[in-house]
């Protein structure tokens, strides 16, 4: 017999995805390497992954603020 996912683990997995996209956005592979787009003098990769790492962080606090503490 196949013991299925507790409910907690099945809620947590959206968790898993946020943080796979975030890290897929945050690596800039996907960007062109010839791309000379610049603002404010930084390269547009450069602050697409700041922003990203930014939202990240954000993410991350509010998971932190919104978890019910340590489980008894």
């Amino acid at each position: 017999m196949k013991d299925s996912p507790s409910p907690s683990q099945k809620s947590r997995a959206w968790i898993v995805v946020v943080y796979l996209v975030l890290l897929t956005l945050l690596i800039p592979w996907y960007w062109p390497e010839n791309d000379t787009l610049q603002l404010f003098g930084f390269p547009l990769w450069a602050l697409v992954s700041l922003a990203v790492l930014f939202a990240a962080s954000l993410f991350t606090a509010w998971l932190c603020l919104r978890s019910e503490g340590p489980a008894e």
